[in-house]
């Protein structure tokens, strides 16, 4: 609880909130210092369902790199604009949007030049494909990319990929594509520890239930069959992506968790042939959620996502 503290207070002292409008007039809620004169921002960019408050211990514990630290709320989740009338759908219209807020994001509020030398990102799952397709669509502006458990492909059992695909795409078609994908509905963490696919660490797993239980309005259930349309869409075109022999092949990162129920160690691979510079490294006995896993994992992985930073600004 005395940690808990120190990070409740670091937050306090260090951010401030605000919301900044995306694409089609999403508000998106945003966290970034309050005073800063780092030559190096890194910005944080979360998965599926993780609010800000899920970040703010690896706002804490990467405060040594001197860097400025930016963050923010996906579209449709955390307290940034909700898409439907059941604000736990987890739904977007096109994945792209995703990465037009963190355009706008980077441009407006981080400064793509104008107010850092450097900007760096460090992006979770879903946020990694976000990065990727960014870094895809937007060369030039990114020093670094360091991905953690990257959703470049996602775990469809008990069907097969090509069965879950093609069910998406025949709810959009028919009009239902903003249902629930089957089996699924509006529940939070519904499961118990021992279950659970994200993380080893009970302290990090029941914070996390405490952060929804504490504030619903930050809850999300599960994603609707046009978010996993779009997801597996657009994850079979980064898939395909190549920044290697061009100007936008900058340093990157890609750190696996070796237990992970979530997203595709397959895809990742294919990633990785596709861009053989890209630093990897097999995270052992780590779950899904690598920045909030036990400490001796998580320690792992913020050593080398501090090694990274600081070996390339």
């Amino acid at each position: 609880m005395q940690r808990e503290q120190e990070i409740h207070e670091h937050y306090q002292a260090t951010f401030k909130e605000g919301w900044i409008t995306g694409v089609h007039g999403v508000k998106l809620r945003y966290a970034m210092p309050q005073e800063t004169n780092a030559q190096t921002a890194l910005v944080i960019i979360g998965g599926r369902t993780e609010p800000l408050e899920k970040y703010r211990e690896v706002f804490f514990d990467l405060r040594s790199l001197d860097v400025a630290i930016y963050s923010y709320d996906h579209r449709g989740q955390g307290l940034s604009d909700r898409l439907l009338a059941d604000h736990r759908k987890g739904h977007v219209e096109s994945f792209l949007d995703y990465v037009e807020d963190l355009h706008i994001f980077l441009e407006q509020l981080v400064g793509c030049g104008s107010r850092h030398d450097q900007i760096f990102v460090l992006a979770h799952s879903m946020g990694g494909a976000i990065a990727a397709l960014f870094h895809h669509n937007y060369p030039g502006v990114l020093a670094g990319l360091v991905f953690t458990a990257p959703m470049f492909g996602i775990h469809s059992r008990p069907l097969s990929t090509p069965v879950a695909e093609w069910l998406a795409a025949i709810m959009v078609r028919s009009g239902r594509g903003e249902n629930y994908i089957f089996g699924r509905g509006a529940e939070v963490y519904n499961l118990e520890y021992a279950n659970n696919p994200l993380t080893s660490s009970t302290e990090r797993f029941a914070y996390s239930l405490r952060v929804f239980a504490e504030n619903p309005k930050l809850a999300l259930g599960s994603p609707s069959f046009n978010w996993l349309h779009e997801a597996y869409y657009w994850l079979r075109k980064i898939r395909k992506i190549t920044f290697e022999h061009t100007n936008t092949n900058i340093p990157m990162l890609l750190l696996q968790a070796e237990c992970d129920r979530v997203v595709t160690a397959s895809a990742q691979r294919q990633f990785l042939k596709n861009n053989p510079s890209c630093d990897f490294l097999v995270i052992a006995g780590a779950r899904h959620e690598l920045l909030m896993e036990v400490d001796a994992i998580r320690d792992e992985v913020l050593d080398l996502i501090r090694g990274f930073v600081n070996k390339h600004r």
